[in-house]
């Protein structure tokens, strides 16, 4: 087997570590940090610009049509400059519901915003009781007439206070902590009953504290299947920590240096 990386995959890489390298000095981190957001406004269009956004999605929804490789080179140069901005809550972990669970119809209308850094992304499913098992799942989604109704909370919640769209487990049926019964469903940011409390993480990033008051959601909503949503987020869970390995080695490979 071949391992060594196309010619298209090597100028990913070229020019990402160089823009971070001009642009992502330590210095230059502890700028951003001081910032209203807690990253760079500016390197989040740089990111679009390059094309990093639009990375894993498919060209015939506006992406770029690139697989796990190109993601994992981008992972890594992200790790090396322990970057702030939300790059893996939207494009990875958003980006990977919206991949795998939207409708043709969302992702034609969602993907060329996300890839042009116009529509960030975030994903909550931990709860006050869950301590992150994926399954345990109190928020609850009950119908109403053809959409739906949430109520619930979401805590540390990756980037959630800048989303614009955030990606909630709700529970459609069954106990609390069934493998069965769980819905994934996209919420407006700013639809009615929505409130976040944004804060500072232990390691730069920025968390939120999100409540859902019955939020009234319409049908489409629902990404993927109902009541089976567990399968989905699995998916998309497994596709981050793959991408945050490639984080871990990056900056694995700028300490030693």
């Amino acid at each position: 087997m071949d391992f060594d990386l196309s010619e298209d995959q090597r100028l990913l890489q070229d020019s990402l570590t160089k823009l971070l390298a001009d642009k992502y000095k330590f210095e230059d981190r502890k700028r951003f940090l001081k910032s209203a957001n807690g990253w760079s406004q500016e390197m989040w269009e740089a990111y679009a610009e390059l094309g990093l956004l639009g990375l894993p999605f498919a060209e015939e929804d506006g992406g770029f049509g690139a697989g796990p490789v190109e993601v994992m080179l981008m992972a890594e140069a992200m790790g090396g400059a322990i970057t702030l901005e939300p790059w893996l809550a939207t494009v990875v972990m958003g980006g990977g519901f919206i991949r795998h669970g939207a409708s043709a119809a969302q992702r034609a209308a969602m993907v060329p915003e996300i890839a042009a850094g116009k529509l960030k992304l975030a994903f909550g499913y931990t709860e006050p009781q869950s301590r992150h098992d994926l399954h345990d799942v109190a928020t609850t989604a009950k119908k109403d007439g053809a959409g739906w109704v949430l109520e619930g909370r979401k805590g540390v919640v990756l980037h959630g206070d800048v989303a614009d769209q955030i990606i909630v487990t709700a529970r459609i049926g069954g106990a609390r902590r069934d493998k069965s019964g769980i819905g994934v469903f996209l919420v407006p940011a700013n639809a009615k009953g929505v409130s976040r409390r944004g804060y500072p993480t232990t390691d730069g990033l920025r968390g939120a504290e999100i409540t859902l008051d019955r939020v009234a959601l319409p049908a489409e909503a629902l990404l993927g299947d109902a009541g089976n949503g567990l399968a989905l987020v699995d998916r998309v869970v497994d596709e981050t920590i793959a991408a945050l390995a490639g984080e871990a080695v990056g900056a694995m490979d700028a300490l030693q240096k």
